[in-house]
This record gives structure tokens, sequence and C-alpha cells, in this order.
């Protein structure tokens, strides 16, 4: 559990930036920022056909124990996954109380990839966005 908390924002700060995925007329874009050494804060949005649909605050952040990480989507409740397992490139938080999703995976493929695995009950559906590293000025606003 030492190792969980002591490396955590060391190793996950590659997080930092503006990330993007599209699927036909449809584009995702996730953007964090680190606070401080304890907490990074984040901010998703989708859009189709250059309309936004959906938007998503996110955060992670740790005060004791194994950090946490937030997510508030549009006009729903604030939901916690704590980070279960880490190593150099992945990233495991989880809440198995949630209904969808219970999981959610970091990968860093390279410093510009990224990829995003959102889980649900083994054998359940999974979604994965393959993301790419984009210029922030003008994508999280």
């Amino acid at each position: 559990m030492v190792l969980l908390v002591s490396l955590w924002l060391g190793d996950l700060s590659s997080l930092e930036g503006c990330w993007q995925w599209r699927n036909g007329t449809l584009t995702g874009t996730e953007c964090w920022v680190a606070m401080n050494d304890y907490s990074m804060m984040g901010f998703s949005y989708t859009t189709k056909d250059g309309q936004r649909r959906e938007h998503e605050f996110l955060m992670i952040e740790r005060q004791e124990g194994p950090p946490i990480y937030v997510a508030m989507p549009s006009n729903q409740e604030r939901t916690e996954f704590r980070l279960t397992s880490q190593d150099h490139d992945t990233f495991v938080f989880e809440n198995p109380d949630h209904d969808f999703p219970k999981r959610i995976v970091y990968r860093f493929l390279s410093n510009d990839e990224l990829e995003v695995r959102v889980e649900g009950d083994p054998g359940s559906r999974v979604l994965t966005f393959s993301m790419n590293r984009i210029s922030c000025i003008r994508s999280c606003h």
C-alpha cells in the first residue's frame, strides 16, 4: 500500500495536458492539470458534429490512503474510485459498488498515446478510448 501512495503523482504526472479520441463525428476531449503534489483536476467533454453533448468534472486526489479518482458527470452525483493497482504505465481505479463503470484503467502507450478503458462487471461491456495528446490552447474551455 505504501508504494501506491508514494509513487502516484510522480508516475501519473504524464496525464497532465489534453487528450482526444475520435470515432466518426463523435469526439472526446479530456484535459488534466496538476494542482499540487496531492491532486490533479480534470475536465472532459464529448462533442458530436461540433456540438457539446456531455461533460464531466474529474479529480485525482490523495488525502490519506490510496489516491481517489473522482468523477462528476453531467447532472449526476460525485462518484469515487480508489487506486487499486499501478505500475510505470498503467493505473487502475475501482469502485465495486458503482453500477457503471466499476473500473477505470489509464494505460500510457507512449508519451503522446493513452488508452482509457471503462469497465463494468466481468463479462459486461467495456469501452476503450484510444487517445492522443493534443494542444491545450482551445481544447478545454
